[in-house]
């Protein structure tokens, strides 16, 4: 989907905030790809997300310390 968004929108695109959504039991992170690519088009990025007690919404920054950037 962020791929998606940036092939429409232009490398300028930025996210605001990302839900990832999973049939999967338990905990559902990004993983750290994701992250990664995330953080690059949305340094400042909340994540929402069903963590071990119900949904969760925690900053990128937080989720990826010390993300790499050419910046």
């Amino acid at each position: 989907a962020i791929f998606t968004a940036v092939a429409q929108e232009g490398p300028e695109m930025r996210l605001k905030a990302l839900a990832v959504v999973s049939d999967a039991p338990g905990a559902c992170p990004p993983c750290g790809a994701c992250r990664q690519v995330i953080f690059e088009f949305g340094p400042d990025a909340t994540i929402i997300f069903q963590g071990p007690d119900g949904l969760e919404e925690i900053p990128i920054a937080r989720l990826l310390p010390r993300a790499f950037s050419l910046g």
